[in-house]
Order: C-alpha cells, then structure tokens, then sequence
C-alpha cells in the first residue's frame, strides 16, 4: 500500500529575516492567531499586530488549495477576520521580498 505524504510547507526564510530586521521584533512562523478556528499565519509580529502572509502556487495551471474558488473564499474570510481583530495582514508571492521589505519600513513609520 502506497504511504501518502502530507505536502510540505514552503519555506521562505528571506521573509523571516526581512520581517526581524526591518521591525526589530520576534517573528513566530505559522502563528495561530484566532481563538477558535485553525488559521495560521505564515509570519507573525504578535507584539504589533502585523502578519505576513505569502501565496505560493498562484499561477499554477492546477486549481488546488489557495488558489481554488473555494481556497480563495476561504482565504478571504480569514483575512477578513484578521482585519476585524486588528491585524494588519500584507500578502505577497515568492518573489516579492523586495516588496515586503519597502512596505514593513512604511507600517514602520506609521506606527511611530
């Protein structure tokens, strides 16, 4: 009988570093944020309320996970839900780190 794998979670450690660097806080990878459902961040700065978040497979051909109609749809009820709890949840894919390092130094600065 053939072993089924779970899918391995994409590691971006260039966000990691971009995150701890730029707001000088903890980051927590794959922080639960919701009391009650099981959704997760992909970064985290609890301290500040900021969530990273980075979309992976968008421009695959397969419509699976995240970039199904119903992963879309859920996807927006979890940031929505976000939104309504104070966080401040900046999305991006794999290649934009130079994006995310420009928009954390801009929350930076607001939230002196």
């Amino acid at each position: 009988m053939p072993v089924i794998k779970k899918k391995q979670k994409q590691e971006y450690p260039i966000f990691e570093a971009i995150i701890k660097q730029t707001l000088k806080r903890p980051v927590v990878k794959e922080f639960k944020f919701h009391p009650k459902r099981k959704w997760l961040f992909d970064f985290a700065v609890p301290s500040l309320k900021i969530a990273v978040e980075i979309e992976g497979g968008i421009f695959s051909k397969a419509r699976l996970g995240h970039s199904s109609g119903v992963g879309i749809k859920q996807d927006m009820e979890k940031y929505n839900m976000a939104q309504l709890m104070g966080w401040k949840v900046l999305r991006y894919i794999p290649e934009q780190d130079g994006e995310c390092m420009r928009d954390l130094e801009i929350v930076k600065r607001e939230r002196k």
